[in-house]
């Protein structure tokens, strides 16, 4: 029986936490089921530390990762750098999960080198090119180049059909970051070896995630100006978010509001399988009500202060009624 010759590309650490679970399945059949792993190092320690915990040893690194690059830069550099690769190993299939510029250049490298795509968590839609930017336009170009969608919700895969994609064409899988976080939390560790969790703060946590492209300018000042609230509010909440190196990172600093209130702590966070810990313990009966664990995620441009006054409240209402 022929071996399938498998190439999975990943870019960035939700590729590789997302990505985790498939890899493994792939290793569970080796008997039939010949794979290989590239990384294109979109991001770099990030990544680093998703491919350490899930146990994935790349065989090729793109290295494309530069300072304050641009998602033009990444996919001239992306193309330049996996075409050699796709000649050499001549896989049967790549594997892409996602929207960055990665997946979208891998995929389209594997397109003009006559090699079939499987996209995973394909048939994500929002109907607008500029939101999420520019994932919404990778996503249509990744959806293009793919041979085989795999959707994670039933709603993805009715997106699909109505492109035209072949109902036979497309798997309805579920999302693998289900069986990440399922991995993750099955793994015995020590945790006296991370300290993140034993410096941890006995105040409630509020991790804040405002990274997106078309956050920058207006909307990443609302958002800041949510969080001043929040903190001028509960002195017992800190609020963690993450610090970026370059542009994304001088865009934090330059926010006027952010630098106003000193009890926003602009950390790095401290790393996937810390939060994980952190949010296995939140839920235990021995520390409940210790933590504030809310994962605020705020990528539409379109957000006003007015909705931020509603999370705020939403947010407060669950603290205080033990909910968190």
């Amino acid at each position: 029986m022929k071996i399938l010759k498998v190439l999975v590309v990943v870019g960035t650490r939700p590729e590789v936490i997302k990505m985790g679970p498939v890899v493994r399945a792939l290793s569970e059949n080796s008997h039939n089921v010949s794979f290989k792993v590239c990384v294109t190092s979109q991001h770099r320690e990030m990544a680093e530390e998703a491919l350490r915990i899930f146990d994935i040893h790349p065989d090729y690194d793109l290295n494309v990762m530069t300072g304050d690059q641009t998602p033009t830069q990444v996919a001239a550099a992306v193309l330049g750098r996996i075409e050699p690769i796709l000649r050499s190993e001549e896989p049967d299939w790549v594997l892409v999960q996602g929207d960055t510029t990665s997946v979208t250049a891998a995929s389209l490298a594997a397109f003009y080198c006559r090699v079939r795509v499987g996209h995973v968590e394909a048939g994500l839609r929002t109907h607008n090119r500029l939101h999420p930017f520019p994932e919404e336009v990778h996503r249509r170009i990744v959806g293009t180049t793919a041979d085989l969608h795999f959707a994670p919700t039933v709603r993805a895969r009715c997106e699909l059909l109505k492109e035209g994609v072949a109902e036979n064409d497309i798997v309805l899988t579920g999302n693998p970051i289900v069986d990440a976080v399922q991995w993750v939390a099955e793994m015995r560790f020590d945790r006296d070896c991370l300290p993140a969790c034993r410096e941890r703060s006995r105040r409630k946590i509020l991790l804040v995630t405002a990274h997106r492209r078309e956050n920058f300018g207006k909307p990443l000042e609302n958002i800041c100006n949510a969080l001043r609230d929040i903190a001028n509010h509960y002195q017992n909440v800190e609020i963690e978010g993450e610090k970026r190196s370059g542009k994304k990172s001088r865009l934090w600093g330059e926010s006027k509001t952010l630098g106003e209130v000193e009890s926003l702590l602009h950390v790095k966070v401290a790393g996937y399988l810390v939060e994980q810990v952190r949010w296995r313990e939140s839920r235990s009966e021995s520390l409940k009500g210790k933590f504030l664990e809310a994962f605020v995620v705020f990528t539409l441009q379109q957000l006003t202060m007015g909705f931020f006054s509603v999370i705020i409240k939403t947010l407060m209402f669950l603290y205080n009624h033990g909910h968190y």
